[in-house]
């Protein structure tokens, strides 16, 4: 009796381990079959972000026209456009950051206020681009508040239509943009 248990146990025994076995082989012969996966391509565009400068900045003045012609620029090109605000994040170094993780191409820095931060952290990040925007922008145009004194004396000796003629320097912002891009 105790004979026939034992070749009982035995044969369960090695039923099981040739089931385990034969599973096992099973399994290797189907992952053997399945292809190779292609490598994997990101179907997301490229990234192109700024940071616009406060609005009571004198740079603030630029803030729509870039955001415009970023957002038509990445329309044309299909790439992905990401503005920040002054206000989005606290620190500077998170803007930064963010850019740089998310692999941004380019980032137009139209706040002088982010240079520092800049120069600290695009070593880091060398697959995205930081241009600092401010420093091809024309200079703000600052506006300047004159006390008017009752002296008609001062109001005939300047002559309001002798500043009309002065012409601003004319840039084309969104050709300024695609150029950096396209080299």
């Amino acid at each position: 009796m105790k004979k026939l248990r034992f070749i009982l146990i035995k044969f369960l025994v090695l039923s099981i381990l040739l089931s385990i076995l034969l599973m096992g082989c099973k399994d290797r012969e189907a992952f053997e079959q399945i292809e190779p996966e292609s490598p994997m391509v990101s179907t997301l565009p490229n990234l192109l972000g700024a940071v616009i400068a406060p609005e009571d900045s004198p740079y603030g003045q630029f803030n729509s026209v870039v955001r415009e012609a970023l957002q038509r620029i990445g329309h044309r090109q299909g790439m992905q456009v990401t503005i920040i605000e002054p206000s989005d994040f606290l620190e500077k170094e998170d803007t930064i950051h963010y850019f740089g993780q998310n692999g941004a191409s380019y980032v137009f820095i139209i706040d002088p206020a982010y240079e520092e931060v800049v120069k600290a952290y695009e070593e880091a990040y060398v697959e995205s681009s930081f241009v600092k925007f401010y420093e091809i922008l024309p200079p703000p145009l600052i506006e300047i508040e004159i006390e008017e004194e009752p002296s008609s004396h001062l109001a005939e000796t300047v002559d309001e239509d002798s500043f009309s003629d002065r012409e601003e320097p004319a840039i084309d912002i969104e050709e300024q943009i695609e150029r950096i891009i396209s080299s």
